[in-house]
């Protein structure tokens, strides 16, 4: 679920969520809404419920079921996760501003995907967790999922 000041708009990457209001940093930005996977259940969906997926558990999945999916991933992304499900923003966020999260924030499986941020420090291709240089886990420090935390 999607907060007031959060709309989908048109990014570069297709859909996108872009703050209609400012928020501040630690404010609530969406919760994830879905359907829970486990990892044998997950082989079995769809490419678009599998690219519209956080990783909320060891072997499990939320499908992710509303707008909240629009999220775009970014290596020098503006918001990140607390507990499980909760995108909050990191920083002081403009309105206007396009909302994002680093998937390795709550991925740590085997999968991985080209990057096309385009930010400053891209890291080209986005993997799980563990596999994030140092310097950015700490950066990141309370903003991954809490499942993540709990194993590190």
């Amino acid at each position: 679920m999607i907060n007031k000041d959060v709309c989908v708009g048109k990014s570069r990457f297709g859909k996108g969520l872009f703050a209609k209001n400012d928020i501040k940093k630690d404010g609530v930005v969406l919760v994830f809404e879905g359907k829970a996977r486990s990892l044998e259940d997950f082989r079995f969906i769809s490419k678009y419920d599998e690219n519209h997926s956080v990783q909320i558990g060891n072997n499990k999945w939320l499908v992710i079921s509303d707008d909240s999916k629009f999220i775009n991933h970014s290596c020098n992304p503006n918001c990140g996760i607390r507990g499980t499900i909760k995108i909050v923003a990191m920083v002081n966020i403009r309105k206007g501003e396009e909302l994002t999260f680093d998937y390795a924030m709550s991925e740590d499986s085997e999968w991985s995907m080209k990057c096309r941020c385009g930010s400053k420090g891209c890291r080209k291709i986005i993997k799980g967790y563990s596999f994030l240089p140092a310097k950015i886990k700490q950066k990141y420090r309370g903003y991954i999922s809490g499942w993540l935390d709990k194993k590190s």
